[in-house]
């Protein structure tokens, strides 16, 4: 590079000279009054206009690119933001989605404890344990809050079963479809008693007094009142599965399905007067 810029000064300073008066030529328009410079002008212009023109574009180009990049820097900034924003957004809807159903369910909960005329304690669900036979919950109500033995736990829907267990601020709730469980029963539309055992696997199962009883799919089963714990009239569950002998065509076999569904249960009320003996 050096052995061509040493062998061909004089040309480069030349052709730079000539470029210069050129531009200086073009660029003062004063000077184009002068017969000399204006004949050069005449001349030099239609081979300047050319670059003229592509320099003019290519700067435009530049131009345009320079303001479409900065454009995009700027979109991507706001973009960002955006993003940030919907997450929070996202974040607060999912936090009133919540509040509202907690707000339907404690609705339904304090209507039902408006129907009720028994005193009753609210409570809320803090642990649940489930298996496929056994089955209890823990509520954050206990001794300290007036809470027994063998008191009756509601949920919104109908009955979920009776304190088993009490400390000072927490209760173990046996459900009705624990297979520990039995409760006594009646069929709503024709009030024939039985008892419900839980069968494990959220299910029980309704053994009648009488063999001969009209029994139909959907019939309501509540509470009979009879065995001392349970109120009467509380909805339990509904009649899911009817077995029959294949001759005979009698009752085999009833099977309810809680209508309070535990796993859906955050907030339970608790049947606090009147008090029932505890049964062993």
């Amino acid at each position: 590079m050096l052995v061509f810029l040493r062998r061909h000064l004089s040309t480069i300073i030349l052709l730079l000279l000539i470029l210069l008066i050129l531009l200086i030529i073009f660029w003062q328009p004063k000077w184009k009054q002068l017969p000399f410079f204006d004949r050069a002008y005449r001349t030099v212009q239609p081979m300047l206009t050319p670059i003229h023109k592509a320099v003019s574009k290519t700067l435009q180009y530049f131009q345009q690119e320079l303001r479409y990049l900065a454009r995009l820097k700027q979109l991507d900034r706001e973009l960002n933001y955006i993003k940030k924003e919907n997450a929070i957004l996202r974040q607060q809807i999912r936090w009133y989605m919540s509040e509202r159903q907690e707000l339907n369910r404690l609705r339904k909960l304090l209507a039902l404890k408006e129907t009720l005329p028994y005193q009753t304690v609210a409570a809320e669900v803090i642990a649940t344990s489930p298996s496929n036979y056994y089955f209890t919950i823990t509520i954050d109500k206990g001794s300290q809050h007036g809470l027994k033995r063998n008191m009756v736990v509601l949920a919104a829907d109908g009955v979920l079963g009776r304190i088993l267990q009490v400390a000072s601020n927490a209760s173990k709730v046996l459900l009705i479809s624990d297979q520990r469980s039995a409760v006594g029963a009646m069929i709503e539309r024709t009030r024939a008693r039985g008892i419900i055992d839980g069968i494990g696997k959220g299910q029980c199962k309704l053994t009648l007094e009488q063999t001969d009883i009209d029994v139909k799919l959907g019939d309501t089963v509540v509470t009979s009142g009879l065995g001392g714990v349970f109120p009467k009239d509380l909805v339990l569950g509904t009649i899911t599965q009817i077995d029959r002998h294949p001759r005979s065509g009698w009752i085999t076999a009833i099977f309810v399905t809680p209508t309070a569904n535990v796993f859906r249960t955050e907030e339970v009320l608790v049947i606090v007067y009147p008090t029932f003996g505890e049964l062993e």
